[in-house]
Protein backbone atom coordinates (compact mmCIF):
# COMPACT_ATOMS: atom_id res chain seq x y z
CA UNK A 1 0.00 0.00 0.00
CA UNK A 2 2.77 2.44 0.95
CA UNK A 3 4.65 1.66 -2.24
CA UNK A 4 1.57 2.44 -4.28
CA UNK A 5 1.04 5.70 -2.42
CA UNK A 6 4.71 6.61 -2.92
CA UNK A 7 4.46 5.96 -6.67
CA UNK A 8 1.32 8.09 -6.87
CA UNK A 9 3.03 11.04 -5.13
CA UNK A 10 6.07 10.68 -7.34
CA UNK A 11 3.85 10.79 -10.42
CA UNK A 12 1.87 13.82 -9.24
CA UNK A 13 5.01 15.76 -8.39
CA UNK A 14 6.90 14.75 -11.51
CA UNK A 15 7.74 17.36 -14.19
CA UNK A 16 5.86 15.35 -16.81
CA UNK A 17 2.64 15.72 -14.89
CA UNK A 18 3.12 19.41 -14.15
CA UNK A 19 4.70 20.32 -17.52
CA UNK A 20 7.56 22.07 -15.73
CA UNK A 21 11.02 21.55 -17.13
CA UNK A 22 14.56 22.84 -17.01
CA UNK A 23 15.86 24.35 -20.24
CA UNK A 24 19.64 24.07 -20.49
CA UNK A 25 21.34 26.14 -23.21
CA UNK A 26 25.00 25.99 -24.32
CA UNK A 27 26.44 28.72 -26.51
CA UNK A 28 28.01 27.86 -29.85
CA UNK A 29 31.54 28.06 -28.41
CA UNK A 30 30.45 25.63 -25.67
CA UNK A 31 32.18 27.72 -22.99
CA UNK A 32 29.06 29.21 -21.43
CA UNK A 33 25.65 27.84 -20.39
CA UNK A 34 22.39 29.38 -19.25
CA UNK A 35 19.73 27.43 -17.37
CA UNK A 36 16.05 28.33 -17.18
CA UNK A 37 13.20 26.77 -15.21
CA UNK A 38 10.10 26.87 -17.41
CA UNK A 39 6.46 26.38 -16.47
CA UNK A 40 4.21 26.51 -19.56
CA UNK A 41 1.03 26.14 -17.49
CA UNK A 42 1.76 29.23 -15.39
CA UNK A 43 3.65 30.83 -18.30
CA UNK A 44 6.71 31.58 -16.20
CA UNK A 45 10.42 31.45 -16.91
CA UNK A 46 13.04 31.70 -14.18
CA UNK A 47 16.63 32.46 -15.15
CA UNK A 48 18.13 29.90 -12.78
CA UNK A 49 21.91 29.74 -13.36
CA UNK A 50 24.71 30.85 -15.61
CA UNK A 51 27.79 28.68 -15.99
CA UNK A 52 31.19 29.87 -17.20
CA UNK A 53 32.92 26.67 -18.26
CA UNK A 54 36.30 28.32 -18.95
CA UNK A 55 36.59 29.62 -15.39
CA UNK A 56 34.52 26.82 -13.78
CA UNK A 57 32.17 29.34 -12.17
CA UNK A 58 28.45 28.81 -11.52
CA UNK A 59 26.30 31.84 -10.72
CA UNK A 60 22.89 31.31 -9.16
CA UNK A 61 20.62 33.98 -10.66
CA UNK A 62 17.08 32.90 -9.68
CA UNK A 63 15.42 35.79 -11.53
CA UNK A 64 11.80 35.59 -12.70
CA UNK A 65 11.75 36.87 -16.25
CA UNK A 66 9.20 39.39 -17.44
CA UNK A 67 7.55 37.68 -20.40
CA UNK A 68 6.94 39.87 -23.41
CA UNK A 69 5.15 37.20 -25.46
CA UNK A 70 4.40 33.53 -24.90
CA UNK A 71 3.93 32.31 -28.47
CA UNK A 72 2.14 28.96 -28.24
CA UNK A 73 1.80 28.67 -32.01
CA UNK A 74 5.59 28.81 -32.47
CA UNK A 75 6.30 27.06 -29.16
CA UNK A 76 8.51 29.91 -28.02
CA UNK A 77 8.87 32.67 -25.43
CA UNK A 78 10.12 36.25 -25.82
CA UNK A 79 11.36 38.35 -22.93
CA UNK A 80 13.26 41.58 -22.48
CA UNK A 81 15.81 42.64 -19.88
CA UNK A 82 16.89 46.24 -19.40
CA UNK A 83 20.15 46.75 -17.52
CA UNK A 84 22.17 49.80 -16.62
CA UNK A 85 25.39 48.29 -15.32
CA UNK A 86 28.31 50.71 -15.06
CA UNK A 87 26.11 53.45 -16.51
CA UNK A 88 25.76 51.59 -19.83
CA UNK A 89 22.04 51.25 -20.64
CA UNK A 90 21.48 47.94 -22.41
CA UNK A 91 18.38 46.20 -23.72
CA UNK A 92 18.59 42.42 -24.13
CA UNK A 93 16.05 40.49 -26.19
CA UNK A 94 15.77 36.75 -25.49
CA UNK A 95 13.99 34.19 -27.65
CA UNK A 96 13.56 30.68 -26.27
CA UNK A 97 12.35 28.40 -29.04
CA UNK A 98 11.38 25.03 -27.59
CA UNK A 99 10.54 23.40 -30.93
CA UNK A 100 13.94 24.07 -32.53
CA UNK A 101 15.70 23.93 -29.13
CA UNK A 102 17.45 27.26 -29.54
CA UNK A 103 18.09 30.38 -27.51
CA UNK A 104 18.82 33.61 -29.34
CA UNK A 105 20.03 36.71 -27.51
CA UNK A 106 20.38 40.13 -29.08
CA UNK A 107 21.63 43.14 -27.13
CA UNK A 108 21.98 46.80 -27.88
CA UNK A 109 23.95 49.15 -25.66
CA UNK A 110 23.44 52.89 -25.76
CA UNK A 111 26.93 54.36 -25.57
CA UNK A 112 27.16 58.13 -25.48
CA UNK A 113 30.75 59.24 -25.63
CA UNK A 114 32.27 62.35 -24.03
CA UNK A 115 32.10 64.33 -27.30
CA UNK A 116 28.32 63.63 -27.50
CA UNK A 117 28.66 61.33 -30.49
CA UNK A 118 25.99 58.67 -30.42
CA UNK A 119 27.18 55.11 -30.90
CA UNK A 120 25.33 51.80 -30.59
CA UNK A 121 27.00 48.59 -29.62
CA UNK A 122 25.26 45.39 -30.84
CA UNK A 123 25.73 41.87 -29.59
CA UNK A 124 24.25 38.57 -30.83
CA UNK A 125 24.60 35.08 -29.45
CA UNK A 126 23.13 31.67 -30.24
CA UNK A 127 22.69 28.71 -27.94
CA UNK A 128 21.79 25.07 -28.51
CA UNK A 129 19.34 23.91 -25.88
CA UNK A 130 17.80 20.78 -24.47
CA UNK A 131 15.09 20.03 -21.97
CA UNK A 132 15.64 18.26 -18.69
CA UNK A 133 12.52 16.86 -17.10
Amino acid sequence: MYKLLFVFFMFVSSPLYSNEFTYHCDNDDDNFSIIFDVNPIKKTVVFSHSINKEKNIVHKINKVMEIYLWDEESDSVWFLIYENDRNLPTLNVYLLNFKSQKLKIQSITNIIQADDDYNEDFFNDSFHCYMLE
